[in-house]
């Protein structure tokens, strides 16, 4: 037991029986796993004895929760283990869901080696003056069922001071949007009072979430690089003030390809103030395969792209397709490339050369069908998918130019 690095445990409650039998041993040896670096456990609520062996751990640096309750929560705030990345997604059954938290009371052993915190329904309250705040914070994640549930500028600005990477996703691009723009305006309006009261969060490394959520947040910062869905036709109406607020060196746009020209046209409009497309180097746009037996509507659409960019001072241009439907079968291997015809990625770069000179760099990439994910909505997943720089996972050509530096996608998230 003393060699064992990482741990996985998932009780769910309909195999009760069966852990039962389970847990009671495997409680006794958590103790003897002196070596223990990582541990996954999801649904241990109702293992009294397993939490409490876990929370007496002193070597546990990577910790993911998963259905947490209020027994996993009392093992999180017992635990004598210093953590450096925690990732907690709280259980929707239990009497926990949309309670606010202060993260200090149950982080308070990891205030000082903390670096990467993602939450799910974990509502993060506004701070008492005296909380501590977490120093070594670099990256933190939010998701929350409801824009109103987000944090707010001045409790993320309280606990995460030093923070360079932030990802904010609610569910409010898929909300009504009046609805929606009501709680945006009015946690906005708090959330630029406590900006203007504050000096921190100039710059970022990352920054990620859905126009709404970063609407709201009210940042007011460069950032090295920037990610954005666009899946809601209302969602456009917060560009202009996002981007004359938060300028990316790198943006991608991914777009939903029900309205995507639409999102097109809004975004480029916002990107055109002088401020904000000088200081734009790198875009990447992530856009739906047109569904025609023709290259002519992939033609209109990248010709729109490279009349657009002109009138931006980028350097780099990259274009990803992906398959708007299924329009080709799962089960028979391929690339999408080939639904194009004659029209090939390497023809398309040179087209899009052609109409936009200046540009340094064009790619163009697509995603494999065989690995087209299959999920409810492999649409959606595609959208928030992080993209990495250099885009090396995708086929394609790769431009000697893009940048090196990207983010780190492999931070861990429940």
């Amino acid at each position: 037991m003393a060699l064992v690095k990482a741990l996985y445990v998932s009780a769910y409650l309909d195999e009760m029986a069966t852990n039962n039998r389970v847990m009671g041993p495997l409680a006794g040896l958590v103790p003897r796993m002196t070596r223990l670096q990582s541990a996954n456990l999801h649904s241990v609520n109702s293992y009294n004895t397993f939490c409490t062996a876990v929370s007496s751990c002193r070597s546990i640096e990577h910790l993911y929760l998963g259905d947490v309750g209020e027994r996993m929560l009392i093992m999180l705030s017992s635990l004598k283990s210093q953590l450096s990345t925690l990732s907690l997604e709280m259980s929707i059954d239990e009497d926990t869901y949309n309670f606010a938290y202060d993260p200090s009371e149950y982080l308070g052993h990891s205030v000082q080696t903390l670096e990467s915190l993602s939450v799910e329904r974990f509502i993060i309250r506004l701070p008492n003056p005296s909380a501590p705040a977490f120093p070594l914070m670099k990256s933190f994640t939010a998701w929350e069922s409801q824009p109103t549930s987000l944090p707010t500028l001045r409790a993320c600005m309280h606990f995460f001071p030093n923070l360079e990477r932030l990802f904010l996703c609610s569910t409010s691009a898929w909300a009504t949007p009046e609805s929606v723009r009501t709680s945006c305006e009015s946690n906005r309006t708090a959330n630029l009072q406590a900006r203007q009261n504050s000096c921190g969060w100039r710059e970022f490394r990352e920054v990620r979430g859905y126009p709404e959520d970063l609407y709201t947040i009210g940042l007011s910062c460069k950032t090295e690089y920037m990610q954005m869905p666009i899946v809601h036709i209302e969602s456009t109406r917060y560009l202009a003030d996002i981007f004359s607020s938060i300028v990316p060196r790198t943006l991608i746009l991914a777009l939903d390809s029900r309205h995507q020209r639409r999102y097109l046209h809004d975004a480029f409009e916002a990107l055109r103030p002088p401020a904000t497309s000088a200081a734009l180097q790198n875009l990447w746009l992530v856009i739906g395969a047109p569904l025609y037996d023709d290259a002519q509507s992939i033609r209109h659409d990248l010709t729109t792209i490279a009349q657009e960019v002109t009138n931006l001072s980028l350097r780099s241009l990259a274009i990803e397709l992906y398959p708007a439907t299924p329009i080709f079968p799962r089960d028979k291997p391929g690339t999408l490339e080939e639904y194009f015809g004659d029209f090939t990625y390497e023809r398309m770069v040179d087209f899009v050369k052609t109409l936009a000179p200046s540009l340094e760099s064009v790619f163009v990439i697509g995603c494999r069908r065989d690995v087209y994910p299959e999920f409810e909505d492999p649409e959606c997943e595609l959208l928030w998918a992080p993209r990495k720089w250099p885009p090396g996972s995708f086929p394609g050509p790769r431009p000697s130019s893009w940048p090196t530096q990207g983010p780190d996608c492999e931070e861990c998230s429940v």
